[in-house]
């Protein structure tokens, strides 16, 4: 898509993907690793932190990396960490405390559905229960359980029976 641009078939994909997700709209991208290295840069500023599982793929490692937030890193399927972590509050990176931004810090989770270094299942339920608890955003990247996980292959919000205007 970054080499032709955005075509009609990639609009009728993406209206397609939103009437199957349920959503407002969506977005379609060649890999996950480009879609995690272009999404987290938009997403996440500097001043923002971020709480990522440590088994997370490149893609993600690769987007965290340009994003230059504040980024702590919780063992892999931790649920009882990540809210350790949740609880301490923000913590400003070396960015932003250089940075003259006074945007509020923001928390972002970022989670692999289906973890494709480990094969394991996120936990989706307790962590949007968590998201929720101490206001964080949930950025869920399902690009590998899309198609295969749920009843009618729709991901793990789906197959967690989560509804998915609690992800974001």
């Amino acid at each position: 898509r970054g080499f032709y641009g955005t075509t009609r078939p990639h609009m009728s994909l993406e209206a397609d993907l939103a009437k199957l997700l349920g959503t407002e709209s969506a977005i379609a991208y060649s890999a996950g690793v480009a879609t995690a290295s272009s999404v987290l840069p938009a997403l996440v500023t500097p001043t923002d932190r971020v709480i990522v599982d440590s088994e997370v793929h490149l893609g993600i490692r690769t987007g965290l990396r340009l994003c230059k937030a504040h980024t702590r890193w919780v063992p892999h399927g931790d649920l009882h960490a990540l809210e350790e972590v949740l609880k301490k509050g923000p913590e400003p990176s070396e960015s932003a405390k250089a940075s003259k931004d006074v945007r509020p810090q923001r928390t972002f989770l970022i989670v692999e559905a289906l973890c494709q270094r480990t094969g394991r299942i996120a936990e989706l339920k307790e962590i949007v229960e968590l998201k929720e608890k101490y206001g964080a955003f949930l950025v869920l990247d399902e690009s590998i359980s899309l198609g295969t996980l749920g009843a009618s292959g729709r991901g793990l919000f789906d197959a967690a029976g989560v509804d998915i205007s609690r992800v974001v």
